[in-house]
């Protein structure tokens, strides 16, 4: 009897040992750096008054740190910012933008990311008319 307790323990330690995470068991997230960026597209003309889109794309997509900071060279030209979604809209490391010309002339854009401070940018132009 004393033989089969101690064969069950020693089968018991080896498999705590070696064991796949158990059902409820968290396991620390894997942190995903951002390897790059890039607008899409690179160069916009646009009638004063009206509203373009374009698209900055984070490299990887699943990237855990997403954030950006957009900077307009001369915003009295554009205005550029972030297009609000819903939760659980879009796709992952696709991040719309909106684009407003405000005046006739160029600028250029330039985003930044939050993780690495990689960079892209993008020419806008205004017209008074196209």
């Amino acid at each position: 009897m004393n033989k089969t307790r101690h064969t069950r323990h020693s089968r018991h330690s080896r498999y705590r040992r070696y064991r796949a995470p158990l059902e409820g068991e968290v396991t620390p997230p894997t942190d995903i750096k951002v390897t790059g960026v890039a607008f899409d597209p690179k160069t916009t003309v646009l009638q004063v008054g009206m509203t373009g889109s374009g698209m900055i794309m984070i490299t990887p997509e699943d990237a855990t740190n997403q954030g950006v900071k957009i900077v307009v060279t001369d915003p009295a030209i554009a205005t550029v910012t972030l297009t609000e979604q819903g939760e659980g809209e879009g796709d992952p490391g696709y991040l719309p933008v909106d684009i407003v010309i405000l005046a006739e002339g160029t600028t250029t854009v330039t985003v930044t990311t939050d993780d690495g401070g990689h960079t892209a940018t993008m020419d806008v132009e205004g017209r008074t008319t196209l």
